[in-house]
């Protein structure tokens, strides 16, 4: 009789796992970056050019963006972002020697104003490098990471390597001329995407003026100035347009300009390259303008899901996650298109996997959001496993009846089911059980008789 009693128990705890199972909070989603927009067609004075939605990783306009370009002093945009990942402390205090300045003014670099034998900062050559594109600054920087400049301009040449930068290749810190040290404007916003993430960078990126700190050459510090600003006013752009920028110039290169800047929540990247004319002109700049303005004044983000927002629910065979399989928006999803589509006309279609089997680990791509308006792919969103998923292939069998009944009335019809046979099953055992008890009652009261 104890196999019944056995039965019974594991009856009740299936039951239980049963109702039990969707509590599992769902987790969120990861993105893909695609984009099969039609661009416009601008009118713009740079040779190569880019504009690109870091907002939701598309590329809205290219033109020319894998040509070959000399960068100038958009180099030193590696520069600074190659030394950040290579010294933590900001206020790091480096003193300057005579091999920081070797070959500079003979090449008539373009200086930030420190001098020989002054101690400063980390973080006023970052400074240095990015307003007044000093290049004493830069070499500072190699030295002082690297211990040469020949072993930094090695480690930028590596950050371009793990960054994509597939058409780039540097012989110096600071873009003077070479006819090896080349790079594209695609290569360069891929730069300029990952140089925004460092704090200092940006602050650096985005500031006018800046002081350094005092020193015994220098007491009150050295005024670095950006020429944003003459620029801007110049052309009679406002001050508040560009989020920042980091500008370059020489004869072969051309007036080149990697910026940015905020259509509401959403962050337009640019970078030109080769624009005709001298120091004095400002064609890059006008160019940034041309383009950003365009997207700025034709473009909306079009809100597809609200936080919160049901994205998919997908049914994962041999899984008892239930929950593995289900997406919700954890904030707010938009698409920035051209004003005339609306976010009713911009379809979204789920598809999975050619077939969703467990296991799966976390991270794995499970399907696909598409957004399409009507022929034209608008891009894509991955939907990626937010858990470790196991296979059960039995149980999940069991389970998937118990999820095919969703309606509640008859889940409970279920439930009421299975306790009324579990109570049957345990009137009849105890039927049985008095029964033979009374049948040897009986017999031993007929042997006592005899």
């Amino acid at each position: 009789m104890k196999r019944n009693g056995s039965w019974i128990k594991q009856a009740i705890v299936l039951l239980l796992c049963i109702v039990f199972v969707g509590s599992v909070t769902p987790s969120a989603f990861g993105k893909e970056r695609k984009n099969a927009l039609p661009q416009p067609e601008l009118s713009l004075y740079s040779s190569s050019a880019i504009v690109y939605d870091a907002s939701n990783g598309r590329i809205l306009y290219e033109k020319n963006k894998d040509e070959k370009r000399y960068p100038a002093s958009l180099t030193k945009m590696m520069t600074v972002y190659a030394a950040l990942q290579l010294e933590e402390d900001d206020n790091r205090e480096i003193v300057l020697d005579e091999v920081m300045f070797r070959g500079l003014y003979e090449e008539n670099a373009s200086m930030a104003g420190f001098a020989v034998g002054e101690t400063v900062r980390f973080k006023d050559l970052i400074y240095g490098a990015m307003l007044p594109s000093g290049a004493e600054a830069c070499q500072a920087l190699a030295i002082a990471t690297k211990g040469s400049v020949e072993e930094f301009v090695a480690e930028m040449n590596r950050q371009a390597e793990q960054l994509g930068m597939t058409h780039t290749h540097f012989v110096n810190t600071s873009g003077l001329h070479d006819d090896d040290h080349y790079t594209s404007a695609g290569d360069m916003l891929l730069l300029l995407e990952a140089a925004l993430q460092d704090e200092l960078f940006l602050e650096a990126y985005g500031t006018d003026v800046f002081v350094t700190a005092g020193n015994e050459v220098h007491p009150y510090g050295v005024e670095l100035s950006s020429t944003r600003l003459s620029e801007l006013e110049a052309l009679g752009i406002p001050e508040d347009f560009f989020e920042g920028s980091k500008t370059g110039f020489t004869t072969e290169a051309g007036k080149c300009l990697a910026t940015s800047t905020w259509d509401d929540d959403v962050h337009l990247l640019y970078v030109g390259m080769l624009a005709e004319g001298d120091y004095y002109t400002h064609d890059h700049f006008a160019d940034a303008y041309t383009a950003l303005t365009y997207f700025k004044e034709h473009y909306e983000n079009k809100v597809l899901y609200q936080k919160g927002d049901l994205i998919a629910d997908l049914s994962i065979k041999d899984s008892l996650h239930r929950s593995a399989g289900t997406f919700y928006a954890s904030e707010k999803i938009a698409l920035y298109v051209p004003q005339s589509i609306t976010a009713k006309q911009i379809k979204k279609s789920v598809e999975p996997l050619a077939s969703l089997q467990a296991p799966y680990q976390k991270g794995d791509t499970l399907a696909k959001v598409a957004f399409t308006y009507e022929d034209l792919y608008l891009g894509e969103m991955a939907l990626n496993a937010h858990q470790d998923i196991d296979a059960h292939p039995f149980l999940y069998i069991l389970f998937s009846i118990w999820w095919w009944m969703s309606d509640s009335l008859v889940r409970l019809l279920v439930i009421a089911m299975i306790v009324y046979m579990l109570i049957w099953c345990l009137h009849r055992y105890r039927r049985k059980k008095r029964r033979r008890k009374n049948y040897r009652s009986a017999l031993l009261y007929q042997r006592q008789k005899r």
